[in-house]
């Protein structure tokens, strides 16, 4: 979205890592100076630069952690372990898996630097209101009618509200007008557990939307074609 440089990031990532780096890592982050002004290179490659370090620190740490957690509790087999689990500090044990305390200063840092710098930005919030504000439209559409939901989503409803209903290789073109008919009826509305289900079904099936699609359904739904 262009709120911010892949310069700036560079040098936001160098700031805050740069002294943790191992050589693969210099050898990496420098390369990815060569293509700071490619975005089709560089989007994929500085994704895989801080997804690969972080692991890669997390997974060195907590073998060191692991090994010195199966000295300290003397654990010289699956069977010790189990036989001295409900004795071990269980702080001692969740602490296991997690980033040096150096390392994780840092890493909350550039937490909250990515925080206020791209995800409050005036940018990103516009487009998560824009994003609340679809699915809101969204849920008010189908509740509103239901015969407008998709056919595997209406026939989820039914699945949901017994459990014994047709399984999808059962279902007829027919079928589905009959449970489209019946979606919107007035006893099955007064039903709390059709309800239930009702609700259930459309939350999971705008939850399973991906952005594009939840836009392209909204302007189907309201016929706004135009970018709202």
């Amino acid at each position: 979205m262009g709120i911010i440089s892949n310069k700036e990031l560079l040098e936001q990532i160098n700031s805050y890592f740069s002294k943790y780096f191992d050589d693969e890592d210099k050898r990496l982050f420098d390369d990815l100076e060569n293509y700071k002004d490619n975005n089709r290179m560089f989007l994929p490659l500085i994704s895989k630069f801080i997804v690969g370090m972080l692991n890669k620190k997390l997974i060195e740490n907590a073998v060191q952690n692991i090994n010195r957690f199966i000295e300290e509790n003397n654990i010289l087999s699956r069977d010790d372990f189990i036989n001295k689990y409900i004795n071990i500090d269980e702080k001692a044990a969740t602490n296991v898996v997690q980033y040096e305390k150096d390392f994780q200063v840092a890493e909350k840092a550039f937490q909250d630097f990515l925080r206020n710098r791209i995800l409050n930005s005036f940018a990103a919030q516009r487009m998560d209101g824009k994003g609340r504000f679809i699915i809101r439209r969204l849920f008010k559409a189908y509740i509103t009618n239901p015969r407008q939901l998709h056919d595997s989503t209406i026939h989820f409803v039914f699945s949901l509200f017994k459990p014994d209903y047709k399984k999808w290789y059962q279902i007829t073109p027919t079928d589905f007008g009959e449970m489209r008919n019946q979606v919107d009826s007035t006893s099955l509305k007064s039903d709390p557990r059709f309800m239930i289900s009702l609700l259930r079904a459309i939350c999971d099936h705008i939850a399973g939307m991906t952005d594009n699609f939840a836009v392209s359904e909204y302007n189907k739904l309201y016929g706004a074609e135009q970018e709202i």
